[in-house]
């Protein structure tokens, strides 16, 4: 196999993202950065819409693999999948993990890279929440107040002190020697019992490992369907509780995935 080496290598889990991949991926596409120092890698989660055929049918000016299951694989293990997939086939410098329903800002593969390389294990940029999609004052209110709050956290956590715990984030940013040091240890990135707060943990792990960093000249605009659908203190003490519950082995029709 091929390797075309890559300076940032996207990996987007995707499940019912019909509505919100191709922004994501023009996203990409609209980045500063060379799109041939780009690789992007979507694994789809088990869709049942029209995700697949959009990424598939996508032109992008960057490198652009899809991985597509049947079956419903869970957030962590489509991420295992994904970073594998772009180790073997970019060797990126720094890996993206990308939620579908997320929109990057164009200069945000460039300073992440010119940030992180060398210098941390990872990190992630600020994050806004899309109130466009808000229906009333109130619950915009709700949304900007948590973004707020959000970010807060997550400064606090990766350029102060790390605690109480990081902040919700849907871009996680690791460098790829963190990467491929975690997969080399325990073959996995993100724990694939954890069935929820799976990014808090990313987060407190790469602590272990070196210095993380809060970028404040990158952002990423994520939708606010997960708070209009469950709430935002349903969300919050999910995140919370995550860190600590660790679930049971996904099993699916039968199978133990473990890939």
């Amino acid at each position: 196999m091929n390797i075309m080496r890559k300076k940032v290598a996207v990996v987007i889990p995707a499940c019912q993202e019909e509505g919100f991949i191709d922004k994501c991926l023009d996203s990409i596409s609209l980045q500063t950065m060379d799109p041939s120092d780009i690789g992007c890698v979507v694994v789809d989660n088990g869709s049942t819409d029209r995700t697949t055929a959009i990424v598939r049918n996508y032109p992008s000016g960057y490198e652009l693999i899809t991985e597509s299951y049947g079956y419903r694989l869970g957030a962590s293990r489509t991420r295992n999948i994904g970073a594998k997939i772009a180790l073997e086939r970019f060797d990126p410098e720094l890996m993206v993990f990308c939620d579908a329903d997320t929109t990057l800002s164009p200069n945000l593969l460039e300073t992440a890279h010119a940030v992180i390389s060398g210098k941390y294990v990872g990190g992630t940029p600020r994050i806004f929440y899309d109130a466009g999609l808000c229906k009333n004052p109130i619950e915009y209110f709700e949304v900007k107040a948590q973004e707020l709050i959000n970010n807060l956290f997550l400064a606090w956590y990766h350029n102060v002190v790390r605690f109480p715990f990081p902040g919700y984030t849907p871009v996680m940013l690791a460098d790829s020697g963190y990467v491929k040091k975690r997969l080399s240890e325990r073959r996995y990135l993100f724990d694939p019992n954890v069935q929820m707060g799976e990014e808090l943990i990313f987060q407190k792990e790469l602590g272990e490992y070196g210095r993380s960093v809060f970028i404040t000249d990158a952002t990423a605009t994520t939708s606010t369907r997960r708070w209009r659908k469950q709430g935002s203190l349903k969300i919050f003490l999910h995140g919370v509780l995550g860190q600590f519950y660790k679930g049971q082995p996904w099993d699916v029709e039968g199978r133990i995935i473990d890939k």
